[in-house]
């Protein structure tokens, strides 16, 4: 299903971009250079949450070490519990043996919101951009002169449970307690419950040499880290570090669903979101979960791919085409792109076996992200591709077909206007797909989508009303509340009546997709 944004999302939205007091941190570019696997690449943010998907060695590391280095901060800013500065550097990162190539002839460049003061001394408010380089042979420039902000890195140490840690093991009877602010201990047990759904009754944070020690109440268990699960020593230190740090605080989290299941990954993003709305702070992220990445706006979610040549980071991709990616996929004869998954299904449901068998259909997040796709698929002679984009986006296409060429910046061959022509399809009707569908079910497939539900004729009809009333993307939504079915049955079941009933609205899809076929195996 598509993504349904809630006001939560709506509001974080807002904040991100305007509050001069958080410090957003809005885009990073790679712009010189090489960093381990990572080369020149752009990563644009919009939501104060970004999840990093990509396979190992991608760069996804390389990316959270830059956000961490974006920052400066005052001695007087938030330490974190295992550091001995309030800042990071890339010699954190980026540790070497004396064999080992040098990190050198490196720009990178930051565009946070902030209060800026101009070259030539004009103050302003709103994004600026400072740059961070190491000349061949050269250091790092000033890192001084980076922009004040409390930064903190939770690698994949804090699922690692205290007892598996000798230092801890051998400090186990020294710890000692910390006061909390009561409020600020409320806030973490009531998100601790909510994300672990057991309920905490108190939290007791005790501290030895900079190590540090979580103690719980729980259903009258009384217990420490040195008994927790790896989920629970995560949560705590997340909010604990979160909570400590306060209000404008980057976060920057390795592999962010270590140690949890997929409900409770889920559970935690939510969290996350209300606490970045409170506390107007960031949280960046690595990931391989599609829980993680389907419980955020397609705007947060990110893959990155690099070879030895080029990085690439699409923005907007869907957990499917994410873990399709990751996976390495099922080859088949032609990938086909779509926008969403009810676009996915639209196809799926107009072909005949023979041809199902013959595609890979992968729905991506977005008509910008698609037409990304496209590019890229040229600009590396990958040509067994293809995209069907909402019937709305019709009549936009010249402007679509524009877009992949601005992507491939100008550099496409004599063939390219036949390719791009066949490459970009659409899905039937002139309104988005739910609309398109709904529509045609309530116009033509009534009596067919009441056997299906078992119900009269009439009720389908006043729920297939109501569906067309709903915001845009929310139709089969209000239909599977109305008829106590998953969403995935009211969508799949109203398309195959559909389909059946109007044949000649969807027979072009198979249609397209075999000339492209044909094309490749004559080609």
């Amino acid at each position: 299903m598509g993504y349904s944004y809630s006001q939560l999302d709506k509001d974080n939205f807002k904040w991100f971009t305007k509050d001069i007091a958080a410090k957003s941190l809005v885009s990073m570019q790679l712009s010189k250079g090489m960093m381990r696997g990572l080369k020149r690449c752009y990563m644009e943010m919009s939501y104060p949450i970004s999840a990093i998907a990509g396979k190992n060695g991608s760069g996804k590391s390389t990316l959270l070490a830059m956000a961490c280095c974006a920052y400066h901060n005052s001695e007087s800013g938030y330490l974190p519990y295992d550091r001995n500065k309030t800042y990071y550097t890339f010699s954190d990162f980026f540790i070497q043996t004396s064999d080992e190539n040098k990190i050198e002839g490196v720009e990178i460049w930051y565009k946070s919101v902030n209060h800026w003061r101009g070259s030539k001394g004009q103050e302003f408010d709103g994004i600026g951009q400072q740059r961070r380089y190491k000349k061949q042979g050269g250091k790092w420039n000033k890192y001084q002169k980076r922009a004040n902000r409390n930064v903190i890195f939770s690698g994949i140490q804090r699922i690692v449970p205290p007892g598996e840690r000798k230092t801890e093991r051998t400090y186990s009877g020294k710890f000692e307690s910390v006061k909390l602010d009561e409020q600020t201990q409320q806030k973490i047990l009531e998100i601790a419950s909510r994300v672990l759904n057991r309920k905490y009754e108190s939290l007791d944070l005790r501290t030895v040499d900079r190590r540090r020690l979580f103690v719980v109440d729980r259903n009258s268990a009384h217990y420490s880290g040195f008994n927790m699960g790896a989920g629970e020593n995560a949560i705590f230190t997340l909010l604990i570090e979160l909570f400590s740090a306060g209000k404008n605080t980057l976060l920057v989290i390795d592999e962010i669903e270590l140690g949890l299941h997929e409900e409770a990954q889920r559970r935690l993003v939510e969290e996350l979101k209300k606490i970045c709305l409170e506390l107007h702070c960031q949280v960046i992220c690595s990931t391989h979960s599609a829980a993680i990445l389907d419980s955020l706006p397609p705007e947060a979610r990110y893959y990155v791919e690099s070879d030895q040549q080029k990085t690439e980071i699409s923005k907007g991709i869907s957990s499917a085409y994410a873990l399709g990616k990751l996976s390495g996929g099922k080859e088949k004869e032609l990938i086909i792109f779509t926008e969403d998954e009810v676009g996915k299904a639209v196809v799926l449901g107009t072909l005949s076996q023979q041809m199902r068998e013959r595609v890979n259909i992968i729905p991506i997040g977005s008509d910008q992200a698609v037409l990304r796709q496209l590019s890229a698929c040229y600009r590396e002679g990958r040509h067994n591709c293809m995209a069907f984009l909402d019937g709305d986006k019709q009549v936009n296409d010249a402007i679509a077909k524009k877009q992949v060429k601005n992507h491939l910046e100008g550099r496409v061959g004599p063939d390219y206007e036949r390719w791009i022509g066949k490459r970009i399809c659409y899905l039937p009707g002139e309104a988005w797909p739910e609309r398109f569908i709904v529509t045609v079910g309530k116009d033509y497939a009534i009596n067919d989508i009441a056997k299906l539900w078992r119900m009269e004729e009439g009720e389908v009809e006043n729920f297939l009303n109501g569906a067309l009333l709903e915001e845009k993307h929310k139709e089969f939504r209000y239909l599977s509340g109305k008829t106590s079915q998953k969403e995935e049955v009211i969508q799949n079941d109203i398309i195959r009546c559909v389909s059946a009933k109007k044949a000649e609205m969807f027979d072009l899809i198979e249609k397209q997709i075999a000339e492209v076929l044909e094309d490749l195996i004559v080609n």
